[in-house]
């Protein structure tokens, strides 16, 4: 074997374990949206409960919890892309430049499957629904909070109310920083870069 099989088959190992790493990444990305899910099944099946029995500031916790798994999500999918953005412009361009062949086109691949606006929903539904469960949480409570005869105006009521403002301008805040940091993930995906010209220089085959 001479030292372009070596260096071949061992960017091949390291392609193969950062393709795996990746695939765990969206499998916990998956996990994290089933487990979303369940969520917002149990925040819309005691709902009724919570009023009934008074015990409706448990949703107060609903947006933190959401957006801690919003938080998640976009972990993984920047571990992706990094992973991603490692794979194409060091191991594919370099095994391209070994065999003087377009081996592993799909890694430089870049689709308009998923643009336009109609399938923004798409796009972003693994951050949306966890959004949704945030915002529907507060909005539950406000209409338990607030609803006429729901509870007794008193200290306890001002308490509620300050914390729903408070979390009510939290919740603004998460999902414009949610929205930016979405955004720019959602760019680094359809940005391909010209392998071994942003950050590498093209090496020499010997």
């Amino acid at each position: 074997m001479n030292d372009k099989e070596m260096e071949y088959s061992a960017l091949l190992e390291e392609y193969k374990a950062l393709k795996s790493e990746i695939a765990a990444n969206l499998a916990s990305s998956r996990q994290t949206t089933h487990l979303t899910i369940v969520a917002l099944g149990l925040l819309a099946g005691s709902a009724k409960l919570l009023s009934d029995s008074g015990t409706y500031w448990i949703l107060l916790f609903g947006p933190p919890v959401f957006f801690a798994l919003i938080l998640s999500q976009l972990r993984y999918t920047y571990l992706a892309l990094d992973m991603g953005a490692y794979i194409n412009d060091r191991i594919a361009h370099r095994m391209r430049l070994l065999t003087d062949s377009q081996v592993m086109g799909w890694e430089a691949h870049s689709s308009n499957l998923f643009e336009g606006l109609r399938m923004l929903p798409v796009r972003s539904a693994t951050l949306l629904i966890p959004w949704l469960g945030a915002v529907g949480s507060m909005t539950l409570y406000c209409i338990f909070h607030f609803s006429p005869g729901a509870t007794v105006i008193n200290q306890g009521w001002w308490v509620g109310t300050i914390l729903v403002g408070a979390e009510f301008v939290a919740v603004i805040v998460g999902t414009l920083y949610c929205y930016q940091t979405g955004l720019h993930a959602e760019r680094l995906r359809n940005t391909r870069r010209e392998p071994g010209v942003v950050q590498l220089e093209s090496p020499e085959i010997g």
